[in-house]
This record gives C-alpha cells, structure tokens and sequence, in this order.
C-alpha cells in the first residue's frame, strides 16, 4: 500500500481516481490546490503525488516539493491541460517525473502511477519503525556509520520534520516551523512517533558539497 497525495481542483474526476487508488489499495489524500501541497505530502508522508495542472497548482507546486528536504525525491506525475511538446519539456526540466496530458484514459494514468511506485520501491532502501524501540539519536549514529545519503522524514504526536542526510552527516534540518539547528534539537527530543528513512535516487539532487552541517556529534 502506498500514500497518495491527490491535488486536483476537478472534484469528480478526483473521487473518481481516489476511488480506484482506494480498490488498488492504497492510501488517499485530497487536495483541491497545491497551496498547502508540500506541507501536506511532508506531513502524510506520501510516496507519491498526483498534481492536476491549475491556476493554483502547476510547476511552483512542483517546486515547492523540490526544496523541502522531506518531499525532493518524491515522485510528482503531472497532468496538463497543455499540449505543447514545449510545455511537457518545461515539466520534466522542473522536476516531474512523468506526465500527461489530458484527456487522459485513466488505465493508462493508473498503470503509470504504478510504475512510479514500483520504480521507487525497487531503489530505495527503506529505514522506517517507531522512536520508542528506536531512539532518533541511535538511528543517526547508525546512518553516520554507514555514511547514508537521504532523508529522514520524523513523524510524533505534534507534527512531522525532516532530516536530510549527507555522507552520514545531518546538513538540514527541519520541524514544524523550525530549521537548523533548532530544528535538530526538537526531533532529538521526541520519545514517541515514527520514523522512515529514504535512500536518495541516484538522480536526487543533492546540497552542494560546500554546505556546512549541522555538526550532530557536538549536540550528541
């Protein structure tokens, strides 16, 4: 079962395609426009995103999951009212993985979002479990260890973050409202929750080399 994060503004068509992801078995989350879509995919957690092309959700929703540490290697399939192979272009150069334009059969839209998810299930390697068996601050001793490059996305009873890893070293940090370092020290602090850590595809972008870390052994 995976979790979907639906973003489409035609409400028919969209419990239209929620309903088939229901019976396909997997999880639902809908959204009329992509103004809360990143916080939105961070906080559920999603493994996929399913973006209807508007007037307020295109290629800057597409953006948006690009910076955040938690949803940049999410895969985003695109469907366009546009027919432009110019327009198809801009979307890939933007970050989306596929798309389509629309009218669309929607076998072939599910068949697609199937590939996606096998795609990304097949090359990740996939960290997750609770922070009461598994304390974070173990867990990042661990990933330094092993010198893991991903994202650690954190999950406890008052929110979601985010921990974007680098060679095993914590380079950004995020928690409800918080970066940086103070956001590192909010997720250090959580005794309850879940947790799941996402190996970066080999096409992830990653930070520069250059940028500074949080330097997690000075606060371990």
């Amino acid at each position: 079962m995976a979790k979907v994060l639906l973003v489409e503004p035609d409400s028919v068509f969209a419990a239209v395609l929620a309903d088939r992801l229901h019976v396909a078995g997997h999880e639902v989350t809908r959204l009329a426009d992509g103004a809360r879509a990143a916080a939105t995919a961070e906080d559920q957690q999603a493994d996929l995103v399913v973006l209807g092309e508007s007037a307020n959700a295109g290629l800057d929703v597409v953006e948006a999951l690009r910076g955040e540490p938690a949803t940049r290697t999410l895969p985003v399939l695109l469907l366009s009212d546009r027919h432009e192979p110019t327009d198809r272009i801009a979307a890939l150069r933007a970050g989306v993985d596929d798309h389509l334009t629309r009218p669309c059969d929607l076998e072939e839209l599910l068949l697609r979002l199937e590939r996606l998810l096998a795609s990304r299930a097949a090359a990740q390697q996939v960290l997750q479990g609770d922070l009461t068996n598994h304390p974070l601050w173990a867990l990042l001793q661990y990933l330094a260890q092993a010198r893991k490059s991903g994202v650690l996305r954190v999950k406890g009873p008052a929110g979601a973050g985010a921990l974007e890893m680098r060679d095993g070293e914590a380079v950004e940090a995020r928690w409800r409202s918080l970066r940086g370092r103070e956001a590192l020290l909010a997720l250090l602090s959580l005794e309850e929750g879940g947790f799941r850590f996402d190996a970066w595809l080999p096409e992830a972008k990653a930070l520069p080399k250059s940028a500074p870390g949080l330097r997690l052994q000075d606060l371990l």
